[in-house]
């Protein structure tokens, strides 16, 4: 047995130093000027590069109160001890002033650094003059709109600077995963002469709830096209509540059926049955929804005469609260 066994390395790669190419960078309008980052990066055994389909690509930098992704290269040195380069695109909607931060990066040996640069070493930044940045509004009528219902989306960009409407300008329009601010598009709209764009998305189909607009910035060889001026909107959706009474008339004070159903399908929503008094509707009874999500709640005509009723589905955490149509059971 040696006398010495083999220690396991367990330290993390450790960030030494990061420079920028420029102190300072005038951007207007959709234009994308590019600052490139070296970050020095030591470790005992050698920093790893690594693009995994999952994970995506390490060592890489967040730069910027938006978290705008860098990947790093060995640029020069070793993976011992070597400076990673990466290029970032700035756009005119970056604050005055940007810096890195968190450097994410592994070893050969899996040991992992996730540390926020300014914690650990004199971090530098970029003055950012920036002017005509488009500034887009989304919204998503209406709101909230019933499941498998038509929904507008609208788009208005202006200029920040001018406040006025921005014509003619290409717009990507996107959803749920494409919405990130690490995810790219190509332009699929162009807004109009008073710088508006609208489309209906049909009815018939539960369209995604999460929707976002932005405009993209200017194409630069050797780098994907990135977002200016975004925003986003939420397709909120509610249910859709059916409920028909078994019979149009009973005797007073005789109890009879009331089957529904609640859309989206949902087993174990409670609902309420909601009876007009004066000018107040008031709660009457309850039922929860079975595994088909249909339910049954039982009305009782308290008098002679004609009765109002409805069915009301509370809102949750995804859905708006709604209530079905009024409809009618005659006491006699």
């Amino acid at each position: 047995m040696p006398a010495h066994a083999a220690t396991a390395d367990t330290a993390a790669p450790e960030v030494a130093a990061i420079s920028l190419s420029r102190e300072s960078i005038t951007v207007a309008a959709t234009d994308v000027q590019l600052l490139t980052v070296d970050v020095r990066l030591t470790d005992d055994v050698g920093v790893a590069e690594v693009d995994d389909s999952a994970g995506g690509h390490t060592p890489f930098l967040l730069f910027g109160s938006r978290g705008v992704a860098v990947s790093l290269v060995l640029g020069t040195g070793t993976a011992q001890d070597g400076v990673w380069t990466g290029v970032v695109a700035v756009t005119s909607d970056w604050a005055a002033r940007e810096q890195p931060v968190r450097v994410v990066a592994q070893d050969d040996a899996g040991n992992v650094l996730d540390v926020d640069p300014r914690t650990v070493i004199e971090t530098p930044a970029v003055a950012v003059r920036s002017s005509h940045t488009p500034v887009v509004e989304l919204t998503v009528t209406p709101d909230p709109v019933y499941p498998n219902g038509a929904v507008t989306q609208t788009v208005r960009v202006i200029d920040r600077d001018t406040g006025r409407p921005w014509p003619d300008l290409p717009i990507v329009l996107a959803g749920d995963n494409a919405c990130p601010e690490d995810v790219f598009g190509t332009a699929n709209a162009r807004t109009d002469s008073n710088g508006r764009y609208q489309r209906v998305l049909p009815a018939g189909e539960l369209h995604q709830e999460l929707m976002c607009a932005w405009v993209p910035a200017a194409n630069v060889p050797g780098q994907r096209s990135t977002r200016i001026g975004g925003d986003t909107a939420f397709a909120r959706y509610k249910f859709l509540v059916r409920a028909t009474p078994a019979a149009p008339s009973v005797p007073a004070g005789v109890n009879v059926d009331v089957n529904g159903q609640v859309v989206p399908a949902i087993q174990g929503k409670v609902v309420l049955l909601q009876r007009l008094s004066g000018s107040e509707w008031r709660t009457v009874g309850r039922g929860v929804t079975r595994a088909s999500s249909r339910f049954t709640v039982v009305a009782t005509p308290p008098g002679v005469g004609v009765w109002s009723y409805r069915v009301y589905a509370p809102g949750d955490e995804q859905h708006a609260g709604s209530m079905s149509p009024t409809f009618t059971i005659r006491g006699t």
